[in-house]
């Protein structure tokens, strides 16, 4: 199971290895096949203008990292927010600075779903490393790396069971849509979809409707389902 760039890897195993995953749950992100050509991410803000921020992360990592890693605090706490404490409307759409929406505010508020200690312990285990390896991800050239991967290997389908949960308020994109977009169901048979009242951090802001959902869901899977792979 895994939430936002944590669904992906999951449903890459899943789809790498069936023979040693009998089902995949991913949250927020759909599955983003690689059928189809590499589509960078300069391409889609037109259409998804808060994926802008990840054109800051990719042309600018060193300026990216300095910035975020200057208040790890503030910078958590400006990221890890929920439908009734969001964030500004402008944030996530500059190519040029990842907080500077925030800028208009001295001190923002504690992440409205971690109690202090949980905030205290996010923050040092940042402090370790920072976000330089993290923001890696966004990327270019290690986006179509994972692309290429599977898009010379062949097979785009997910055989065993997956459950995907979006929420309902996520300010970056409606991922569902997303989903109809991307023909997610063409290459994911069993597919579950469900969806939930949150913005982007939906399994931290309920998690008590988040895990029942999975708990629902693995009660009901089918276990006889599962695809294996003979090789």
């Amino acid at each position: 199971m895994g939430h936002d760039w944590g669904s992906q890897i999951c449903y890459e195993a899943a789809r790498m290895r069936p023979d040693m995953f009998i089902a995949v749950i991913g949250a927020v992100v759909p599955y983003i096949p690689a059928a189809g050509p590499f589509v960078p991410t300069k391409h889609l803000v037109a259409a998804l203008p808060k994926l802008t921020y990840q054109l800051f992360f990719d042309s600018k990592l060193d300026a990216a990292t300095i910035e975020l890693n200057k208040d790890i605090r503030r910078t958590v706490r400006a990221t890890l927010r929920s439908v009734d404490s969001p964030p500004p409307d402008a944030y996530l759409q500059s190519a040029d600075s990842f907080l500077d929406a925030w800028s208009h505010v001295k001190e923002i508020p504690p992440i409205p779903f971690f109690t202090p200690e949980e905030e205290d312990y996010f923050v040092e285990q940042y402090g370790f490393q920072g976000f330089k390896y993290t923001l890696q991800f966004y990327m270019t050239e290690n986006r179509h790396g994972s692309w290429d991967l599977a898009h010379k290997q062949g097979n785009f389908s997910i055989t065993v069971p997956a459950l995907a949960i979006f929420p309902l308020n996520d300010p970056v994109a409606d991922w569902k849509i997303a989903a109809q977009l991307l023909r997610t169901t063409d290459f994911v048979p069993n597919l579950t979809t469900k969806v939930l009242d949150g913005a982007h951090w939906v399994h931290l802001e309920n998690p008590v409707e988040f895990n029942a959902i999975v708990k629902d869901w693995l009660r009901n899977l089918n276990r006889n389902s599962r695809v294996t792979d003979e090789l």
